[in-house]
């Protein structure tokens, strides 16, 4: 499966940047705020100003620390949908939407995001047959299935075309 490692790599460093600068913020904020208790406790006031900066630089980190981890998270379900698609071809988006723990409406949409952020390359959703589809991917052959009798303890199995088939029951080979 073709993939963009390069808009893969850039949003992982995208999302350790915001990881880093909330911290940082939430830091100063810390400091910031301890500074102010003292001023407050030695002057009893503390001017407008700081408050606000310290508000401002509050919110300021918290927003980066989840922004950080949203990207840290997309990037693991990116990597479970590569190895669901990749190794097992599940293309269908409730199949993703059950191995993932997600809805099929969040595992479209979640889909599309990292299409236009060019984490698939050359992929698209086929809305109608509700699959994410990788052109170029190689198609798994189809194989044709039918039941069948087994002679020998007249129990109905699945006869896979191209197969030795045994039946389940004693093990003879079906025909």
């Amino acid at each position: 499966m073709k993939t963009s490692k390069a808009a893969v790599a850039v949003s992982f460093i995208q999302g350790k940047i915001f990881s880093v600068t909330g911290w940082f913020f939430a830091v100063i904020m810390l400091l910031g705020f301890s500074g102010f208790m003292m001023e407050l406790a030695e002057e009893g006031t503390t001017s407008l100003d700081g408050v606000i900066v310290v508000i401002v630089l509050f919110i300021l980190s918290i927003l980066a620390i989840l922004k950080g981890i949203q990207i840290k998270r997309r990037i693991k379900r990116f990597k479970k949908y590569v190895s669901l698609i990749s190794m097992q071809r599940m293309t269908s988006i409730g199949a993703l939407a059950v191995n993932t723990e997600k809805t099929p409406d969040f595992v479209k949409k979640d889909l599309q995001k990292m299409i236009d952020k060019k984490f698939f390359v050359h992929a698209s959703i086929n809305i109608q047959a509700n699959e994410i589809i990788i052109h170029g991917l190689p198609q798994m052959p189809q194989m044709n299935v039918t039941s069948a009798v087994c002679g020998r303890c007249g129990a109905t199995g699945r006869v896979t075309e191209g197969q030795i088939n045994e039946c389940e029951y004693c093990g003879s080979v079906l025909q």
